[in-house]
């Protein structure tokens, strides 16, 4: 239920052991760790890893450069991140984590960034997925994104998709 969550600008969120703990638990949940830190946190996503996640976090917001939204649970535990990762209006890439008990909750944060970014100003939204990641494939298609490799920017993507705004 998409009530249970709530979109928080990394900037204006407290964070604590508690929320430390959840970032952990939510990184190292199997879907989240192969897509996303298998590669370069072979030993698993730490509590040094969360804690310099929520410092980068705060930095775009402070710095005007990239924006990061923490996923808050109904019991107050981060569940989730998405982010716009830039400040370019043109064409603003797109990527979010989500814990693998929430399913379903990363096509409404997408969708709630998507409002987000038209009042911001942005023109286009992208991201940039691995091959095999059906999942946020399904995520971006049931937003309206469109396949589109222009948009691949990284070598650690195979596909990309874009959403005019």
């Amino acid at each position: 239920n998409k009530e249970d969550y709530k979109l928080i600008s990394a900037n204006n969120f407290s964070i604590t052991d508690f929320h430390i703990n959840s970032i952990v638990e939510a990184c190292n949940s199997p879907e989240v760790f192969k897509w996303l830190f298998k590669t370069r946190l072979p030993n698993g996503y730490s509590s040094e890893d969360a804690i310099g996640f929520i410092n980068w976090a705060k930095k775009g917001w402070i710095d005007n450069s990239y924006f990061v939204f923490l996923i808050i649970a109904k019991d107050d535990s981060i569940v989730g991140a998405i982010d716009i990762k830039s400040n370019n209006l043109e064409a603003g890439e797109v990527g979010y984590w989500i814990h693998n008990r929430h399913s379903g909750l990363a096509r409404n944060a997408v969708s709630r960034l998507i409002e987000i970014a038209k009042k911001a100003g942005y023109r286009v939204l992208f991201a940039q997925i691995k091959e095999g990641n059906s999942k946020s494939e399904q995520v971006l298609t049931d937003n309206r994104f469109i396949a589109d490799q222009a948009y691949l920017k990284g070598a650690r993507s195979d596909k990309a998709f874009y959403l005019n705004l």
